[in-house]
Order: structure tokens, then C-alpha cells, then sequence
């Protein structure tokens, strides 16, 4: 009679575990159907992000400010300078002329010098009066002037609108660079017409990529194909439901009381890791507590109080009662609760 109460467990626990072994396997499958369909719809998201991109890209850019020079203001399809707008619509021309005169005038200026050579030599020959004569020398000085009037105009012309761009000699350089980017942008500006096709083209790609979502009606049928085929979990089901239907009352109030021991047991294996959770992290905290008590005192020790470390399993605490009250002192050690005692040292 054990016996068969023994082999009808086992075979209601082998198929309680084919049963959970089979929705398992089934809810993971079913996960993964669903992975792939996010997978799907978030590529399907990118594509349409990208495409609105490009496209609010290409709007953005066709005014964009580009650089500037002196008064002058150079956007990526027009260039502006005190109100004047030339428009890259209508052909565009840029010229750098400069104006003005360059030249250099000296100064030059006279006066009496001293000559120590001089006056040396005309004291060896005339004596007195030689010195000083031959000491005089005449002194020039001549200081050259630059005269730069010369002007560096930048010139864009359109057949409604022309704008003068004036800059001084020195900034030659910039100038010509601030030209050739006005033309650069001209020559690369695209003309109404033309960016009206291209922003066209990219409203039917944003409309196409929106309209396709075979690929997401495909992974929505496959994870609704998924969770239908759940056939292993309806035989397992199948089979446990037929040997319970065909058990005794005797098996069936045995397979009662062995699934209140299973449940007993459990809630005592809980109870136990918990007290050994409880357990462990009380001795944490009373080693925490133990060693700051420690470091505590051996900071503020005295004479009346002496540490020692005897060997390496233990630690030991000893205390000598002070010569001058004769009072133990008193001990401060924390229990497992939480809660101090109090104790005084005695003598041995």
C-alpha cells in the first residue's frame, strides 16, 4: 500500500513538473516573439527619425548663417549688409578691387655735431683752434613716412540689388577670403526650384517609410502564433488533470498531506535562512561595534588601562584598577539586542 502511494506521488510530481517545464518554455518563446516584435517597431521608429532629419536638415540649412565681414552678413542663400539683400536666386557676381594711393616721404634734417675724431686731429695740426674747428661736424636725420590711403572694396552684384562691402588695406587678405566664401556659397546654393524637388523626394520617402509596416503586422503575427501554440502546456495540463481523475480517496488525502509537509517545510526553511540572515548581520554589527570600542580606547588610553594582543585567534582585554581611588573602572560591552550593560572589572 506504501508503495503505491509513493509511486501515485511521484507520478503527480512528474507531471506537475512536465506541466511547469512546459508554460516555462512556453512563456519563453512567447518572450521572445515579443522582443523581436519591439525590435521591429524601434527600427521601424529610427527609419522614419532619420528621414525627418534629413529633411528638417535640408530646411534648416538653406538659411543658415554661414559667416560675416565688416557690415556684411553671409547666409547660405543670400548675403545682407545695411538693409541691401542680394538674393542667390538671381546670378550673383563678386569682385575685390582696392583704391587709393601708396607712397613714402622721408624728412631729413641738418644740426651741428661734435666730432671726437675730428677735434683730435685738428688740434695735431693747427694747434688750440684746429681742435675746435675740426670737433664741429654737421648731423642729419631722416625719418621715412608710409602714406597707405588704399581702400579694399568687395563688390556683389545682382541684376536688383548690389551691395558694397568696404574694408581697410590691412584686412586685404580677409576680404579676399570673405569672397571667395560668397562665391563658394553661391556656386553650392541650390535654386528654389531644384530644392523644392529634392524636399519633395524626401516627403515621399518619410510617406513610404511610414506606410510600411508589413515587417510589424508579420512579427504581431507571429507572437499571436506563438501564444496560441500552447499544445505541450494543454497535454501536460491533460495528463495531470487524468491522474488525479482516476486517484483514490486514500491517494488523493495522501497527495493532501504530502503537499502540506512540502508547504510546512518550506515555510520552515524560510523562517531558518532568515534567523541565519538575522544571525549574521548581528555579529556584523557587534564586530563593528567591538572594534570601534577598541580603537575608541586604545586612543584614550591611560596607565590604568592596558591592551594587549596575546596570540592571533584571540584579543584580550585587561584592566588595572587605579592606585589612586582603588575603583575599578567600568566597561561599557553592547549584547546581541542592541541594549549596554554595565560591569565592573575585578581582580584576580
Amino acid at each position: 500500500m506504501k508503495k503505491t502511494k509513493s509511486a501515485f506521488i511521484a507520478s503527480v510530481e512528474a507531471a506537475r513538473k512536465n506541466l511547469e517545464d512546459a508554460q516555462a518554455s512556453h512563456q519563453q518563446h512567447v518572450q521572445h516573439a515579443e522582443q523581436r516584435l519591439q525590435a521591429v517597431i524601434q527600427e521601424y521608429q529610427k527609419t522614419i527619425q532619420r528621414v525627418q532629419r534629413e529633411k528638417d536638415y535640408a530646411i534648416q540649412s538653406r538659411t543658415r548663417r554661414i559667416g560675416s565681414f565688416q557690415n556684411a552678413v553671409l547666409f547660405a542663400n543670400r548675403v545682407e549688409s545695411n538693409g541691401i539683400v542680394v538674393s542667390f536666386e538671381q546670378p550673383v557676381q563678386v569682385n575685390v578691387t582696392i583704391s587709393g594711393t601708396f607712397y613714402t616721404t622721408q624728412d631729413t634734417k641738418s644740426g651741428v655735431g661734435v666730432s671726437l675724431g675730428g677735434a683730435v686731429l685738428g688740434g695735431v695740426v693747427a694747434g688750440p683752434m684746429g681742435a675746435v674747428i675740426g670737433g664741429k661736424k654737421d648731423k642729419v636725420n631722416t625719418t621715412t613716412q608710409v602714406h597707405d590711403n588704399r581702400v579694399v572694396y568687395i563688390t556683389v552684384t545682382a541684376p536688383r540689388s548690389q551691395i558694397l562691402i568696404q574694408a581697410p588695406a590691412g584686412a586685404e587678405s580677409q576680404a579676399r577670403a570673405f569672397a571667395n566664401l560668397i562665391t563658394n556659397t553661391y556656386g553650392s546654393y541650390e535654386k528654389t526650384s531644384v530644392f523644392m524637388e529634392r524636399l519633395r523626394q524626401l516627403d515621399l520617402k518619410l510617406e513610404s517609410v511610414r506606410s510600411s509596416i508589413a515587417p510589424i503586422r508579420q512579427a504581431e503575427q507571429h507572437v499571436n502564433a506563438v501564444c496560441a501554440n500552447d499544445a505541450p502546456v494543454r497535454r501536460a495540463q491533460n495528463k495531470l488533470a487524468s491522474i488525479l481523475a482516476s486517484a483514490s480517496p486514500d491517494e488523493l488525502a495522501q497527495l493532501d498531506a504530502h503537499d502540506q509537509a512540502q508547504d510546512d517545510f518550506m515555510k520552515k526553511r524560510r523562517i531558518m535562512l532568515l534567523v541565519i540572515l538575522v544571525v549574521l548581520g548581528l555579529g556584523v554589527i557587534t564586530g563593528i561595534g567591538y572594534c570601534s570600542y577598541r580603537a575608541f580606547h586604545t586612543q584614550i588610553a591611560s596607565p590604568h588601562v592596558l591592551t594587549s594582543v596575546t596570540s592571533k585567534e584571540s584579543l584580550e582585554l585587561s584592566v588595572l584598577p587605579s592606585k589612586e581611588t582603588e575603583q575599578p573602572p567600568l566597561i561599557v560591552i553592547p549584547d546581541v539586542l542592541g541594549r549596554e550593560q554595565t560591569m565592573n572589572s575585578t581582580k584576580h
